[in-house]
């Protein structure tokens, strides 16, 4: 099931959610302190996180 499945879902749309800020932005820079979203795997489920503001 892709993020916007899930979302619409739920009455939404994936892009008219503003408050997921690291979430489906891999490779962006975070907005907080600039550095790079990483993807990676927790608990066999994709995550998306930023290396500098969050421990691993």
């Amino acid at each position: 099931m892709s993020r916007e499945e899930y979302l619409e879902g739920r009455g939404r749309r994936y892009y008219d959610v503003g408050y997921l800020r690291a979430y489906g932005h891999e490779g962006d820079p975070c907005p907080r302190c600039g550095k790079t979203f990483v993807r990676d795997t927790a608990g066999g489920r994709g995550t998306c996180w930023c290396p500098g503001c969050q421990r691993r």
